[in-house]
């Protein structure tokens, strides 16, 4: 989870203490996140709940975010007078018609303390590289499991060092990619 903007709610400040990427075990804390927000009052929890488009109102504005519950197979409606696409792919924005970009603007555009010097389309050391977060997922995820089998079979069959590979166990690859936002909604 990253936090690193500005803090000044309390949930937030209670996570970013807890979970920043730091160590690797943390992504493996499932359990503790759940806790947390479980405990949060004026969160409303919806696991196996996934979104596939949105209603507007007639000035454009989002009236409901449309959503399948996967355990009952319903289709569920979430009504807010604001919405946060935190989809990571800015899909609820695409589904409303928002204008969107993809890669990093310069810091000048917006000023913002962390941004690049310069524009830069992608997010280019991580599998992916060049292609399209969204609509090549399977793609980007299929090289990245090839290229990690592929590199374990040379390190245990043909590398100069195979001796000490050969009773080492792949023991976890994960099978979706740790992607960034792809998608990012330019706009209110």
């Amino acid at each position: 989870m990253w936090s690193g903007g500005e803090a000044r709610y309390d949930l937030v400040r209670e996570l970013r203490g807890r979970f920043m990427n730091r160590d690797v075990n943390l992504a493996f804390d499932d359990a503790r996140r759940m806790r947390i927000v479980q405990d949060e009052k004026k969160i409303t929890l919806r696991v196996l709940t996934r979104a596939f488009g949105v209603e507007k109102n007639p000035d454009g504005t989002i009236a409901s975010v449309k959503a399948l519950d996967l355990k009952s197979n319903r289709v569920v409606r979430f009504e807010a007078p604001l919405f946060c696409d935190a989809t990571g792919d800015g899909w609820v924005g695409f589904w409303a018609g928002a204008d969107w970009r993809m890669g990093r603007e310069a810091k000048g555009e917006f000023d913002e303390d962390r941004a690049i010097r310069r524009f830069n389309c992608c997010w280019d050391w991580e599998t992916g590289q060049y292609r399209d977060q969204v609509m090549d997922i399977e793609h980007i995820r299929d090289y990245g499991l090839m290229t990690c089998f592929a590199n374990w079979s040379y390190l245990k069959n043909h590398s100069r060092d195979r001796e000490k590979w050969k009773n080492w166990d792949l023991e976890w690859i994960s099978a979706i990619g740790g992607k960034r936002d792809s998608y990012r909604v330019v706009g209110d």
